[in-house]
């Protein structure tokens, strides 16, 4: 179970949260963020810094109800984020420490001692309005070579009219799949894990109004992307919630200076030593179940249907270098309670 805590200036430390009393309602909007902070690359405290300032500076100092997703969350980057000021003042956190690894075999496989005593090398993390009403928090491990999960929030919601007192559940959750070369088996079973946990009737005696998982979901092969449809998943794809326009024709050698925006790509731009035209894709996604809106979030840097990119093009120094914050872009949407 993961304990939600907000940053008590008093003391300087962060607290179990409680007593929040903003829930949200039927009819309410989210932002919501993702962002692969990608872990193996030099500087991930200076980089983490980057991610947060340049977030800051397209939400603003006061963001409204945004939520970010973030995978490839190590221990220095961790710590950086429950340093910097401006998530201390606007957002609860869904982790203070590294969670433990959890080795698990096979999908029943959910003994206790399985739980490791070390750390996990990367990990998701969740941050929410730090005045939005959470009602619980957990991880539910993977079978999974790479150390996956998928982390879950549950967020108590009421209806439009009436008194404040929460009768349905909003689940949000955020994944890192299996990585590129382990298999499509992993990347398959691991969504139709996430569709039934966003799918269960109810929680906690509330009904579950709807649901939206995002992240890194690492598809390879062209028809990993058709998957979401798979009677075992049967989640919607923000990106098709509303047709994207023809990608331009690029003439032989020449580099997609949108970098594939038409496509809605998030990744191969910004790794180091691969050429644009062959490895850019659309390896960051949202999908979703249930009444919710979707609509594009103005703060992103470009948008292509509903969903926005962010982290185009950003550097940072380490040492006497500049580097990529990421070898992702992040992606952003903007949902409504319906």
């Amino acid at each position: 179970m993961c304990t939600h805590r907000v940053h008590d200036t008093q003391v300087s430390t962060w607290r179990a949260l409680n007593n929040q009393t903003n829930t949200l309602k039927r009819g309410d909007s989210l932002k919501i963020a993702s962002w692969n902070l990608f872990f193996t690359s030099r500087g991930p405290a200076t980089r983490a810094t980057a991610a947060l300032d340049h977030l800051r500076t397209l939400f603003g100092q006061e963001p409204h109800n945004l939520v970010v997703m973030f995978q490839e969350v190590c221990q220095e980057s961790l710590r950086v984020i429950l340093e910097d000021r401006w998530t201390q003042d606007n957002f609860s956190v869904t982790d203070v420490k590294p969670p433990p690894f959890y080795y698990r075999e096979e999908w029943n496989d959910v003994r206790e001692e399985n739980v490791g005593s070390m750390p996990t090398r990367h990990f998701t993390l969740m941050i929410i309005p730090r005045d939005l009403r959470v009602s619980n928090g957990f991880r539910v491990p993977f079978v999974s070579e790479s150390e996956r999960d998928v982390l879950v929030v549950h967020l108590p919601v009421s209806e439009e009219e009436g008194p404040n007192e929460p009768e349905g559940i909003l689940r949000l959750r955020t994944t890192h799949l299996e990585s590129l070369g382990l298999g499509y088996e992993y990347r398959f079973r691991q969504p139709a894990t996430i569709s039934a946990l966003l799918k269960s009737e109810l929680v906690q005696g509330r009904k579950v109004y709807s649901g939206l998982v995002g992240g890194d979901m690492n598809p390879t092969l062209a028809s990993e992307h058709d998957d979401h449809r798979n009677p075992e998943i049967d989640l919607k794809d923000v990106w098709e919630d509303k047709l994207a326009p023809a990608p331009p024709a690029l003439r032989p050698f020449y580099k997609d200076f949108t970098y594939g925006k038409a496509l809605g790509n998030t990744w191969g731009y910004q790794s180091k030593g691969r050429p644009y035209q062959d490895y850019g894709s659309r390896l960051d996604k949202f999908l979703y179940t249930g009444p919710i809106e979707t609509f594009p979030v103005r703060e992103a840097q470009d948008t292509t249907g509903r969903l926005g990119r962010f982290g185009i093009g950003l550097k940072t120094r380490v040492g006497l270098n500049d580097v990529w914050v990421s070898d992702h872009f992040g992606i952003a949407i903007g949902i409504k309670m319906i």
